[in-house]
């Protein structure tokens, strides 16, 4: 019998390049960004895929001399928010009951709002002053959500490219670079996943390490496997993991590097890899994408680096038996993380 959740989920990691162009048209496109960049502090909210969208936005902003933070919802219900300050709330259902609590807080607090979600009917898309809208068009938020992630990832480098304009007079063109090449990016990334899931000897815990940036991906990739809920993940920064998890690693537990283009041949790089292969006797994979011809940026690096997570997630749940036959929620249901539930 076939079966539709991991379809789904296979469909929505394949429909990217689609998702993120339609997200980036520009009849799509944000227009309201002086108050952003204009905001003496600048707070981006989420919980789940999102709020690792948020800490993508709150890293990539602060490159750019931007005050920005990034909070879990929960921990957004403490911010004391003052005049003049921009709230980026974001939420692909646009349900999130934590975060449409924050909201409305920063609602009464009169400070600039915009929310960045996929649902043009939810609550979030009620209350917020500016709207700005993914475009993955997911038949349903029950399942592992790749599309919506990554559209909410390519808007906020629209974000980036406009502030390098505004701010610099430069407009580096990030967005267009991902469009060109995302297509080649995913072929390669499932062939990667794929090769990667049959060569993994254990699914009880998979290590996901980067660095700057693409710590962001480790962490993405460590909620796409406990999604599927086959197996557990690990997301670590490459140095905190060389400091506290070496006594704890186990031998032939797959660990799998994210290391940005540039550091790979630098020596701290060799030394973790030499490191892992032999003292740790761990089984180590490094996510090499091939070389486009062109200079990387960390962020939009970090991107591209997410979609071999998701078929590595992806296929190691299609090779679990008996087969997965829906998305479980026993969190969701248990914590009332969405307004409608």
């Amino acid at each position: 019998m076939k079966n539709k959740f991991l379809d789904d989920c296979y469909n929505a990691i394949k429909d990217q390049p689609a998702a993120i162009s339609r997200t980036l048209d520009p009849v799509n496109r944000p227009s309201t960004l002086n108050g952003i960049i204009n905001a003496p502090r600048i707070f981006l909210i989420g919980a789940g895929d999102s709020y690792i969208v948020s800490l993508f936005g709150s890293l990539a902003f602060t490159q750019l001399g931007l005050n920005a933070h990034a909070y879990e919802v929960v921990d957004a219900l403490q911010i004391p928010f003052r005049k003049g300050d921009a709230l980026i709330a974001i939420s692909a259902s646009g349900r999130s009951t934590q975060l449409i609590q924050t909201v409305k807080r920063a609602v009464k607090a009169d400070i600039e709002i915009y929310g960045l979600t996929e649902n043009p009917k939810g609550a979030l898309s009620e209350i917020v002053d500016n709207l700005w809208l993914t475009q993955a068009h997911p038949r349903t938020f029950d399942i592992s959500p790749s599309s919506t992630t990554t559209s909410a990832l390519a808007l906020l480098m629209l974000l980036i490219d406009e502030f390098s304009r505004i701010e610099y007079s430069k407009h580096v063109g990030y967005t267009q670079i991902l469009e060109q090449n995302t297509n080649n990016i995913l072929k390669w990334s499932e062939s990667w996943g794929k090769r990667t899931a049959n060569e993994i000897k254990t699914k009880n815990v998979i290590y996901f390490l980067g660095i700057g940036p693409t710590c962001i991906t480790a962490m993405l990739g460590m909620m796409k496997i406990h999604e599927y809920a086959v197996a557990k993940g690990i997301a670590m920064h490459m140095e905190e993991f060389a400091h506290h998890t070496k006594l704890i690693v186990n031998k032939r537990e797959p660990v799998i590097l994210l290391p940005l283009k540039y550091s790979c041949r630098d020596e701290y790089f060799k030394m973790l890899t030499k490191d892992i292969r032999q003292i740790l006797q761990a089984d180590l994979f490094v996510v090499q994408q091939p070389s486009i011809d062109y200079m990387y940026y960390d962020f939009l690096e970090s991107i591209f680096l997410i979609f071999p997570l998701q078929f590595l997630a992806y296929y190691i749940a299609k090779s679990h038996e008996p087969p997965i036959l829906g998305w479980r929620a026993p969190h969701v249901t248990a914590f009332k993380i969405y307004k409608d539930i």
